[in-house]
């Protein structure tokens, strides 16, 4: 908010975690229905989640469903999801702030991170996602063999 204020000032950040340190701009959700996420998806400018690790990015993906441009930090969720960049904005942390101020100031910016969205999120069927999943568990149940083997009768 530091960054972001200065050149945004009604600017808000809307934490859905488990805990937000309280500031002036920040409202923190903890648990909300799904009813209260899509009224936030809705009511949003732009979807932020710097993680340095989000597995499938199923996270960034809900967001793209509604439409949101998204800005994240490289994790391989985000690396994944967002092509590297080619459907959102990745960012480093250290440049997160700047970030968020050029898609909140700039409308074609926005407007062109929120057509990349919709037309990326299209892609992810419920089908395909678990297809992803059952992936990523095949290969953590082979690598788990590999590195414990045991007898096997």
């Amino acid at each position: 908010m530091e960054t972001v204020r200065p050149r945004v000032p009604d600017a808000e950040l809307w934490m859905v975690s488990d805990y937000a340190e309280q500031s002036p701009g920040v409202t923190w959700f903890e648990h909300p229905s799904d009813a209260e996420l899509a009224d936030l998806y809705a009511r949003a400018s732009v979807f932020c989640l710097p993680s340095s690790y989000e597995g499938l990015g199923i996270p960034y993906i809900e967001a793209m469903a509604h439409g949101l441009p998204v800005v994240a930090t490289p994790n391989l969720g985000a690396i994944e999801v967002l092509r590297g960049g080619q459907f959102g904005l990745m960012t480093e942390a250290r440049e997160l702030g700047a970030s968020l101020v050029a898609v909140l100031t700039d409308q074609r910016v926005r407007e062109r991170l929120a057509a990349a969205s919709r037309q990326r999120a299209a892609t992810f069927t419920w089908s395909r996602v678990l297809e992803e999943y059952e992936e990523a568990y095949r290969l953590a149940i082979e690598r788990f063999d590999l590195e414990h083997p045991r007898s096997r009768s």
